[in-house]
């Protein structure tokens, strides 16, 4: 429950639509799905031998199950824009995270915790990174004879941008 509510808040500070009571209560329940599937299989493998178990058959179902609440978070807006991948990818470490530590990884399940806490908090500062450099190596010089144009790609949408440039050359010809 701790896990999951500390990546919850790390959502809530956001105020995302997934938060503390739902990846507290996502890891609670396939922490417990994951314990009862593995006493299960031990007790039943006691009661006969002619009964075979996998302790983690349960678990598996739990997480293609999970995928459909992840699905139900995936938005695509009108301008073909996707949102909500990164909630949904919480959803489904949450499940992780509590399958792990119901499995007795409760070590591994806390370096996973804080593994999703440091990738949530940097990729911002990444992703402006990276944008920042790709915005520098947008701006293209043509040249034609003695005339330099100039055309900054992040002002026009690349479209725009070559039906510009062959309405240019077809001028030129």
């Amino acid at each position: 429950m701790v896990l999951g509510s500390v990546i919850g808040l790390e959502r809530e500070l956001k105020r995302k639509p997934v938060g503390v009571k739902t990846c507290a209560i996502i890891a609670v329940t396939t922490c417990v799905l994951t314990i009862v599937s593995i006493q299960a299989a031990e007790h039943y493998a006691q009661v006969s031998e002619n009964i075979r178990t996998d302790p983690m058959r349960l678990a598996a179902q739990v997480i293609s199950g999970i995928g459909f609440l992840g699905a139900g978070v995936i938005l695509h807006k009108k301008n073909d824009a996707i949102s909500g991948l990164t909630t949904a990818a919480i959803i489904w470490a949450s499940a992780g995270i509590g399958i792990a530590a119901g499995a007795g990884f409760v070590f591994d399940a806390v370096i996973a915790t804080m593994m999703i806490l440091v990738s949530i908090r940097l990729s911002p500062l990444v992703q402006r990174w990276v944008h920042r450099k790709s915005q520098r190596r947008r701006t293209k010089f043509l040249q034609r004879g003695d005339h330099l144009i100039h055309a900054p790609l992040q002002s026009l949408p690349l479209h725009r941008f070559v039906l510009a440039l062959f309405h240019y050359l077809l001028k030129a010809l």
